[in-house]
């Protein structure tokens, strides 16, 4: 049956330098043993690495599975629905594709299945409970283009912006200044524009900034709705959320065979990385 998956691609980068890096940290769970070794719930969502391996020199390739263990769907019958005749959990699927040598993992790109938030989750429960920072690519050329002058202003717009008062890490500051305003105003949208200064290291910040609203928006810690940027030497605005690499592929998946279905994805992630080789 014809069937629609999205990619998304991510620079993948380690929290902490003296960390792993992250094809040794899959492959060290992988080797643990057999499945229900590299099982773990994560905040009540049960998730399993179920496949990886080296598929060539520098290529790694693998997939998560989600357990559904409640709240199944129906079959459907000719003339009613009827209850799912099965008593195991249901798995649903993330397949990825790793190349380490430019640090870059094509994915698919389903939060509702399984986000890289949760996989982060996983990862960090097993020894030596590491963290990995998983950036959603903006196209090469408009990145480079975003970052080849000081960045002059960002603007970005964020729903629910009473929600960022828990946010943690770099910019923790700058989201607790935003929730502050929102439980004073009860906005549903808050616009932001910052004119950025040339103190020493505004560069750095605010690109850095950028990539860290990339960050959350994908793992859903926020409602991101605009990320606007602009250098000093620009005369329009780079739309970096537009520009965001993600793409749809139509794929000919088998009706119930996971074994196919997990070759037929795989190879559509080889090829979106080879396609987009150039972009990265």
């Amino acid at each position: 049956m014809d069937q629609g998956i999205s990619i998304r691609y991510y620079r993948v980068e380690r929290a902490e330098k003296h960390d792993p890096a992250f094809a040794k940290t899959l492959d060290k769970i992988f080797t643990l043993g057999g499945p229900s070794k590299r099982l773990k719930d994560v905040n009540g969502v049960k998730v399993r690495l179920e496949e990886f391996r080296s598929s060539s020199a520098g290529f790694y390739e693998g997939e998560f599975v989600r357990l559904q263990e409640r709240a199944y769907p129906s079959e459907v019958h000719d003339n009613n629905t009827a209850a799912l005749q099965t008593k195991r959990p249901l798995g649903h699927h993330l397949a990825f594709v790793y190349n380490e040598n430019r640090s870059v993992l094509a994915a698919q790109y389903d939060s509702r299945t399984l986000s890289l938030n949760r996989v982060n989750g996983y990862l960090n429960s097993f020894p030596p409970h590491v963290w990995y920072l998983f950036t959603p690519l903006v196209r090469k050329d408009t990145w480079n283009r975003f970052i080849s002058t000081p960045p002059k202003k960002i603007r970005f717009a964020i729903a629910s912006p009473a929600d960022l008062s828990q946010i943690d890490g770099a910019h923790k500051a700058v989201y607790q200044n935003i929730a502050t305003m929102a439980d004073s105003y009860s906005p549903h949208l808050m616009e932001i524009s910052m004119s950025m200064g040339h103190s020493k290291g505004a560069l750095r910040k605010g690109h850095e900034f950028v990539k860290d609203l990339l960050r959350r928006a994908d793992n859903g810690d926020i409602d991101l709705r605009k990320l606007k940027g602009k250098g000093a030497e620009q005369a329009e605005e780079i739309d970096l959320l537009e520009e965001v690499l993600t793409e749809k592929i139509t794929l000919d998946l088998p009706r119930n065979d996971p074994r196919e279905s997990y070759k037929i994805r795989l190879a559509a992630l080889h090829a979106g990385m080879a396609r987009h080789n150039a972009k990265f």
